[in-house]
């Protein structure tokens, strides 16, 4: 297996044009959908949520959002169950910020919010869930830890970070099903994306030196990853661990 290799993604740069950009995020959508990625995250995030109404509306916190596709899909579950929710979703492009604010007009428990999420600014344990969907390998090693540190302080219930799995066919199959785009971006970000993943051994590595108290890593069909952190487990009882309750910055 190749070393990991962080590359500059297409969508990074300031060439890219707005058409481009929705094409782009229109096609991650698509994949979310058909390839798992939606289901990755919702599998342990409504495992963990319960079924039972609360008496408060659940705050969850989504990181990287996109076209807030995600978060639309959780509310959607929520309100076929009964579940009241407050969903804020944060990106750090401003045209992907106004397609989720687009996509969102008809959810009122969906704000979307323009913040890198590298420098959260919230309080301690604002949310119950924090959640992020394939970014992290969009980030630098430090960054990743910093990143998982702050879900791990925000959070009062549990993280689900979702993301790819960095393996030979993985990235074959990215390369693959890139010809079938047109898109620009799509093209070429696909195989990147991949090489910029982790592997399971990795992912751990990056819990451990993020110092969370408990974590659980799943294999989610031939290409995603998927850590879980349940707060309310006994073994993150016995661990609890300073970053988790490190006082905000900013």
């Amino acid at each position: 297996m190749e070393r990991r290799m962080v590359h500059e993604e297409l969508l990074d740069e300031s060439d890219a044009t707005r058409s481009e950009i929705e094409g782009h995020v229109k096609n991650i959508t698509m994949a979310n959908r058909l390839l798992g990625g939606t289901d990755a995250v919702m599998k342990p995030l409504t495992r963990l949520i319960g079924r039972k109404p609360a008496r408060e509306p659940v705050r969850i916190l989504d990181l990287g959002t996109g076209a807030a596709d995600i978060p639309i899909t959780i509310d959607q579950w929520a309100r076929r169950h009964g579940i009241a929710v407050r969903i804020l979703a944060l990106d750090s492009d401003p045209t992907v910020v106004d397609i989720a604010r687009r996509n969102t007009r008809e959810f009122p428990d969906i704000s979307i919010d323009l913040i890198d999420i590298r420098t959260l600014p919230y309080r301690n344990r604002s949310f119950e869930y924090v959640i992020c969907s394939q970014v992290i390998h969009h980030l630098d090693t430090p960054d990743v830890i910093g990143v998982l540190r702050s879900m791990c302080r925000l959070a009062t219930q549990g993280i689900v970070v979702s993301d790819l799995h960095r393996r030979p066919f993985c990235i074959g199959a990215a390369w693959v099903g890139s010809r079938l785009v047109s898109n620009r971006l799509s093209r070429k970000d696909a195989a990147y994306s991949f090489r910029s993943a982790f592997t399971p051994a990795e992912l751990e590595e990056l819990a451990v030196q993020a110092n969370l108290p408990c974590w659980e890593i799943h294999k989610y069909g031939p290409c995603r990853l998927v850590l879980v952190m349940d707060m309310r487990s006994m073994e993150c009882r016995r661990n609890p661990v300073p970053p988790c309750h490190a006082p905000a910055t900013g």
